[in-house]
């Protein structure tokens, strides 16, 4: 495939990122409002669930490297 045989639409790639960044702002918006109305224990819990997921596919995704 070469450069000159690829076609994007600008405007298109231009609106979707503008719908992205809006989908993410309003993620964190109701993220940081569901912290609000709970415990620090109970999302310190998933908090740390979550950690701990991304530090076992971390070290998989090292092992298979090997």
């Amino acid at each position: 495939m070469r450069a000159e045989d690829i076609n994007i639409d600008i405007e298109k790639l231009k609106d979707r990122q503008k719908k992205n960044a809006e989908d993410r702002l309003k993620f964190i918006e109701m993220y940081a409002e569901w912290v609000r109305k709970n415990s620090n224990a109970t999302w310190s819990k998933q908090q740390n669930m979550l950690i701990n997921s991304q530090i076992r596919s971390a070290k998989q995704w090292a092992k298979k490297k090997e």
